[in-house]
């Protein structure tokens, strides 16, 4: 029984239910069904893990080419796509086989979602074989399922009640055949009861005319022999009246009998009906769970409504964050435009300094020419040499340092 409508997923490839086991120690019953598209080739698949007594747990995973490639490498799968449907089968398959070493593993139901892994246990460890993630069925999803639970109630309430009322027009019918019954066993019984008196009224009377040929014997031999063949004529008469009497005792018999029967049958009926009227009785109590339960999951669905609400004000926020790092990024773009046009001034007065330099030397060559043809100048020009070698050691900082800000900029 499909209770959603998996648009272009409309062959199913299997569904079962298994036991499923998670690390803190709970154990649940879950249905797994697995679709494949109505036309070939497969491209996707569509996963979904279900609950037959609660129809608000629902977690779909629908699994592409690229999804199952991405899968493959994280997890060192070494299949195709195009075999994995069949070896997932197998494997779920192997999982409910007795003596069996592979089980289903789950994580906490949250909202994030629903992990579902194939283990093996191992004397050392559990070995995970595959891990796949559901996640949690939308609002639209989950409603749909919830009427479809409804109406599958629905429909197995109806047929109780027809087969109910088929069960009544039943007993009605084998009480009016036992009425029938009756009343025919009724007639049978009045009519050997006037044959058995007819038979009787019969006896008296030829037992009388035996008794008065008895007493015509001495008189007439003629007429007693006369009187012999009558007797024994009505001998033969009896004998086959007292057949007839036991016939119709056998057939009342055969009729006690069959009434027995009726009875049974009847009191069979009564309990059939009774224990569908507790059905009924016990299927309306669980209309009534169904509906307190659907109350409950439509107030979980206003409060996953209101926290998604709450996600879009995080959002927003989120926004408004990345605008304000935005308009610092274009601060920064400023500040760097600004430091690039130091640097340019830097470089420029660098030209100037290197220009400046060259004059520099060309006066240190001019002044140890002056030197040599007057030794009294000899002090000054080492001071103007001591200057400008400060000069260029402070040249040559301030280009370390404009280097430094080029790489760092």
């Amino acid at each position: 029984m499909n209770l959603l409508n998996h648009n272009g997923f409309g062959q199913l490839l299997y569904k079962e239910s298994h036991t499923l086991r998670s690390d803190n120690g709970i154990i649940c019953e879950r249905v797994i069904t697995i679709y494949k598209p109505d036309k070939a080739p497969i491209k996707e698949l569509l996963l979904d893990v279900t609950d037959t007594n609660n129809p608000f747990v629902l977690f779909v995973m629908k699994l592409s080419h690229a999804d199952f490639n991405v899968i493959k490498v994280n997890q060192g799968l070494t299949l195709d796509f195009s075999l994995f449907p069949d070896k997932l089968i197998y494997l779920l398959q192997q999982t409910k086989t007795d003596n069996s070493r592979l089980y289903l593993h789950f994580d906490d139901e949250k909202l994030n979602g629903f992990h579902l892994s194939i283990r093996e246990e191992g004397t050392i460890k559990h070995v995970t074989h595959l891990s796949l993630k559901f996640q949690c069925g939308s609002e639209s999803e989950i409603k749909e399922r919830v009427l479809g639970y409804i109406q599958t109630i629905q429909k197995s309430q109806e047929n109780k009640e027809k087969t109910c009322s088929d069960l009544n027009l039943a007993v009605s019918s084998l009480k009016e055949e036992l009425q029938k019954k009756e009343s025919l066993i009724y007639e049978l019984k009045n009519k050997h009861k006037q044959q058995r008196q007819e038979l009787e009224a019969k006896m008296s009377s030829q037992a009388a005319v035996i008794e008065l040929n008895n007493q015509q014997i001495a008189s007439d031999k003629e007429a007693l022999d006369r009187l012999r063949a009558s007797a024994a004529v009505n001998r033969e008469e009896i004998d086959r009246l007292k057949s007839m009497v036991k016939d119709f005792e056998q057939e009342i018999n055969t009729l006690k009998k069959d009434n027995d029967i009726l009875k049974v049958r009847l009191l069979e009926t009564t309990n059939k009906y009774e224990s569908t009227n507790k059905e009924c009785k016990q299927l309306e109590k669980d209309l009534n769970i169904v509906k307190v339960r659907l109350k409950l999951g439509i107030d979980d669905v206003n409060k996953k409504a209101s926290e998604i609400d709450a996600l879009h004000k995080k959002v927003d926020e989120m926004k408004r964050i990345i605008h304000n790092k935005q308009n610092n990024e274009n601060s920064l773009q400023s500040q760097l435009n600004e430091a690039s046009k130091r640097i340019r001034l830097l470089s420029e007065q660098i030209s100037q300094y290197s220009i400046d330099l060259r004059t520099t030397r060309f006066e240190v060559k001019e002044l140890t020419e002056k030197y040599k043809f007057n030794c009294s100048d000899l002090s000054k020009a080492n001071q103007i040499i001591s200057r400008l070698q400060g000069e260029l050691r402070t040249l040559k900082s301030v280009k370390s340092e404009v280097n430094t800000r080029k790489s760092i900029l």
